[in-house]
């Protein structure tokens, strides 16, 4: 070979090896991949629990908004449900797919002031944390029409309620069966002689609904106490403290139990009064109906009425 013809054939394979590494470093810098980005699968956070996309094929996430602005939520759909407070101030929305998922937020905030219990709402988020109830964060809700707690599935309802997510707004509407007798919470702290517990509750039903089996309640079962006081009464431990619940028709006066036809309607009204003071306000009382002590005359340094007095 020629040596102008071999000095030629060399400098044409280092030119071909330019451009092949030229090419190369384009695609890198460029971010070109052979995976398809298209793909959607379950993405695992450092907790380990898993993150799942709303929608089966892949979206693009909602546009930031900058200063003043509305993001852009037109790429997520539209998810229907209904809507649940739950009993700490916390909010939550029943799929009508997916089940319930909580959100990271509280009532206060102004898209969940308007809203209660049962209504039917649409609302548009990322993911789903697959946990139960699902964790998310509502990117945006509205309300679509009013509704009731009757609207929401009973089942569903009955799960939460045990997992205490839920429970009766009202001190007063929470209710147990034990005894075979439906007992009432008075909201207050029973006084009990003995702390050892009778049992535990051993099942619930949707806080919205009246239990009627042994053991059960509508505000939850699981590591509950109770103590029985009374045919017509009981203690059940809640957050640390056990509270008095008594039977329609049962009033209780410093741990004694009546029947409240069996008691004048003064007493009652006295009654009423004496249980809505504080401790220390109770104390302060000096005259107590004679038909809450009997004929024993004094309780400690309280005086008794008597029928004079009356």
């Amino acid at each position: 070979m020629k040596r102008g013809n071999r000095w030629r054939g060399i400098a044409a394979a280092v030119l071909a090896g330019a451009v092949i590494m030229a090419g190369c470093a384009s695609a890198k810098d460029s971010g070109t991949s052979t995976v398809d980005d298209t793909a959607v699968g379950t993405v695992e956070q450092f907790t380990g629990q898993a993150i799942v996309p709303v929608t089966k094929t892949a979206s693009p996430a909602a546009e930031p908004a900058t200063d003043g602005e509305t993001p852009d939520l037109s790429g997520l759909p539209a998810m229907t449900g209904r809507y649940l407070r739950t009993k700490n101030g916390g909010n939550m929305v029943v799929l009508d797919r997916e089940g319930p998922v909580s959100f990271q937020s509280t009532e206060e905030e102004p898209r969940f002031v308007q809203l209660h219990s049962g209504d039917k709402v649409e609302v548009k988020l990322e993911f789903i944390q697959e946990t139960y109830p699902g964790q998310s964060e509502a990117l945006d809700i509205r309300l679509l029409e009013k509704g009731s707690l009757e609207d929401v599935d009973a089942d569903t309802l009955a799960s939460l309620t045990e997992m205490g997510w839920l429970e009766p707004e009202q001190e007063k509407d929470k209710q147990v069966v034990l005894g075979g007798v439906l007992l009432r919470s008075t909201g207050r702290t029973a006084k009990i002689s003995c702390g050892t517990p009778d049992g535990t509750l051993g099942s619930s039903v949707a806080f919205n609904r009246t239990p009627t089996e042994e053991g059960q309640s509508n505000f939850g079962y699981r590591d509950i106490d109770y103590i029985y006081l009374d045919e017509n009464a009981a203690a059940v431990k809640l957050g640390g403290s056990y509270i008095l619940f008594l039977a329609d028709g049962t009033v209780e006066y410093e741990g004694r139990f009546f029947a409240a036809d069996q008691l004048s309607p003064e007493t009652l009204e006295w009654l009423e009064n004496y249980n809505s003071l504080p401790e220390e306000g109770q104390r302060s009382i000096s005259m107590v109906p004679h038909d809450l002590i009997g004929d024993d005359g004094l309780e400690g340094d309280r005086a008794v009425e008597t029928d004079a007095q009356n």
